[in-house]
């Protein structure tokens, strides 16, 4: 029996006002909604090139830091192509949370920011995979174009930019292909339901924040999987136009802000639960 677990990862977290009340929203990928956003302090500048700003680090990780973000940004299909775009990467200490956060993309009055919360025990290729993730967030945001955020879903916004990041991930986990590694997350019995309640906390279903974040890469893994599916079956246009669709949001009082549900069946023709089965009965065939 295959274990079911959910997980929303878009983040809007609310700006709170003088008087206290939730403020507009400021969208932020690869977050908890509920959680408390990981500070990255103010810090000096480290490394300035022609594409990006560098905050914090020592020189040696601010230049490793650019390099993968060149190297992600050369790996991007030509239609994300941006030449003119910058953007800043501010660097942090690693999250101590049940699940920690390790990177996070935000865009502020169109301004893109990259957040990267980093562990000294990663490996370069895992922080080449991290960089890759938040810089497919970069880029999908600036080729939805003249879309205020919040839009899209959890499932469209990580899983284009986990799609965009296929070469470094796939490398990093040691799979050929998205679905070569979902397999194998099934035959583990991990099997994230996608047309169910997407709010639920992540760490409960681990038993450690090593565990937390595993699961989390598979959850990421499935959505690029699905979204390469998307992509095969309606075009890469289909799913960007999807993903401008705005989300209203819900003040839940402590609870934080609860996104609606993206409407699949108007923007693919059929429910969500419906395409899940269908990508879901493409396995079974190959």
């Amino acid at each position: 029996m295959l274990t079911r677990c959910w997980l929303i990862g878009i983040i809007v977290l609310a700006l709170a006002s003088a008087h206290g009340q939730p403020g507009p929203p400021t969208v932020r990928f690869g977050i908890d909604l509920r959680r408390d956003r990981p500070q990255v302090e103010r810090q000096p500048l480290t490394l300035s090139t022609d594409r990006i700003d560098v905050y914090g680090g020592d020189p040696d990780l601010a230049e490793r830091v650019s390099s993968h973000v060149e190297v992600a940004i050369a790996t991007l299909p030509p239609r994300f192509a941006n030449p003119s775009m910058r953007f800043s990467v501010r660097i942090g200490p690693p999250d101590d949370g049940d699940c920690p956060v390790r990177g996070f993309a935000s865009m502020f009055v169109g301004q893109p920011s990259i957040g990267l919360l980093v562990d000294p025990e990663w490996s370069d290729a895992e922080l080449q995979r991290i960089v890759a993730h938040e810089v497919g967030h970069v880029y999908h945001a600036a080729a939805r174009a003249a879309v205020d955020p919040p839009s899209g879903d959890a499932i469209l916004n990580e899983g284009l930019a986990t799609w965009l990041a296929a070469p470094s991930r796939l490398a990093d986990l040691g799979f050929s292909s998205f679905e070569s590694a979902i397999r194998s997350s099934m035959e583990r019995g991990i099997y994230f339901g996608m047309d169910e309640e997407p709010t639920p906390d992540l760490s409960t279903f681990a038993s450690s924040a090593e565990e937390c974040v595993a699961l989390r890469d598979a959850l990421y893994t499935q959505r690029a999987g699905f979204v390469g599916f998307l992509i095969q079956r309606f075009g890469m246009e289909a799913v960007i136009e999807a993903s401008r669709q705005p989300l209203e949001l819900t003040f839940m009082g402590r609870e934080g802000w609860r996104a609606s549900r993206l409407d699949y069946e108007a923007e693919f023709g059929a429910p969500l639960a419906q395409l899940e089965r269908e990508w879901l009965a493409g396995f079974a065939t190959e």
